[in-house]
């Protein structure tokens, strides 16, 4: 749990849950299930949701825990298709639309047959070309140009047909199976559209006229051959340990580094204890904190009652408890003078910046935020002045100075 707590900065949710699933084998101890298959779909499918949160709202672990309560919820649905596993030896029914990016040996398409029932009837309203409401109501009382207007929203509707038709037809990998049975009484003249199989064979015909005649010749000519060993001498095994070793250790080190990352895993050694609670050991110190700058963030300088703001963040952190002292926090970093002169100049809140290392050419880089940042109008020009917010408690001047001493460039 504490590498995991360690790492959150940097894998964020999916990271963590698939970190989990691989740590803790949960794909091979499904296998003692009766049905290991349900849970390995689970898995993925709460996997593949973790990244999707992650790349929409990158949002925190307890975010994404939110997320899942409302989903296990009896009201909540997630509208998501489970894929089979793919050695999974059975005859599966899907629909055009479930089936789109799959590929099957053997695919059946149904339905060609079938006539599209008449959807002309009743009330109906189009548009033209010209974004003209069109209106029909009954057989004989409609606009004028409503009979223009359908014809264009039928050719839309055919060629979206069409669309499907082809999406379904290219899942097969070897064999597409159809049914060419069809009734022989169709009255073309009748109302309503042509059933799928009989607008495919009127599409493939127009295709037909347009062909072009292409003249092939059979391709003559004999394979290149197989080139030789290179002759290269291959290392012996010890020096391609250590060269496989050595990069193996070179691609380990992340090209990108927190700085909350550098702060915290020397932080990590020692027990996280919050100092408002020195018996008691948690993550309430960091949430506060975490509290604190959300509220910062998106707080008008000029606010006199942040209450509402506050207390918003508070419950995001699961601190409702700590209200007052989160409350309390806020109002100090709104009337600090620093804050005051920025909400008078030029201000960023929330920049970001980074930095290498050193001059080595494959030096990782420092990246982070800064919690707010404002031009100071100097004798010499203006400066830039950084400030970051901290809710550690002091003590006394000595105190204040020695913290300050530790967060200096």
């Amino acid at each position: 749990m504490g590498e995991l707590h360690r790492c959150r900065h940097y894998l964020g949710p999916s990271g963590i849950l698939e970190r989990l699933i691989h740590d803790r084998r949960v794909l091979q101890v499904a296998c003692s299930e009766s049905r290991p298959r349900e849970a390995w779909r689970r898995a993925r499918l709460l996997s593949d949701r973790a990244r999707a949160y992650t790349e929409m709202s990158g949002g925190s672990l307890r975010g994404f825990v939110d997320w899942c309560l409302v989903q296990a919820d009896e009201k909540g649905r997630v509208a998501e298709t489970v894929l089979p596993e793919i050695d999974d030896d059975a005859v599966r029914i899907l629909t055009i639309h479930g089936a789109k990016g799959l590929e099957f040996p053997i695919t059946i398409l149904s339905g060609l047959s079938a006539q599209t029932a008449r959807t002309d009837s009743g009330v109906q309203l189009l548009l033209d070309l010209n974004n003209s409401i069109e209106v029909s109501i009954r057989e004989g009382i409609q606009t004028p140009n409503f009979r223009d207007a359908q014809g264009i929203n039928q050719r839309f509707e055919d060629a979206e047909t069409i669309r499907l038709l082809y999406v379904a037809a290219t899942r097969c990998r070897d064999h597409l199976v159809i049914s060419i049975h069809r009734g022989t009484d169709v009255d073309p003249d009748k109302p309503g559209r042509p059933g799928p199989g009989r607008l495919l064979a009127r599409s493939l015909g127009e295709v037909g006229k347009h062909a072009v005649d292409v003249d092939l010749y059979p391709t003559e000519g004999s394979l290149s051959a197989s080139r030789g060993p290179s002759g290269r001498n291959l290392p012996d095994r010890q020096t391609w340990l250590e060269e496989h070793d050595d990069a193996l250790h070179g691609a380990s080190w992340p090209r990108t580094v927190s700085a909350t990352t550098i702060a915290t895993h020397r932080a990590s050694q020692k027990a996280d204890e919050d100092r408002s609670r020195p018996d008691e050991v948690g993550r309430h110190g960091t949430g506060i904190g975490r509290a604190v700058h959300g509220a910062l963030e998106i707080l008008d300088f000029t606010a006199t009652d942040p209450s509402d703001i506050v207390r918003e963040h508070a419950i995001a952190e699961g601190l409702l408890g700590d209200l007052p002292t989160i409350n309390a926090l806020v109002r100090a970093g709104l009337t600090a003078d620093s804050v005051r002169q920025a909400a008078v100049t030029r201000h960023w809140r929330e920049l970001y910046v980074a930095a290498p290392i050193d001059n080595e050419a494959n030096s990782p880089v420092v990246e982070g935020y800064i919690d707010l940042a404002f031009l100071e109008d100097r004798g010499a020009g203006p400066g830039l002045v950084i400030v970051d917010y901290k809710t550690d408690a002091v003590v006394d001047d000595a105190d204040r100075m020695a913290k300050a001493r530790r967060y200096r460039l």
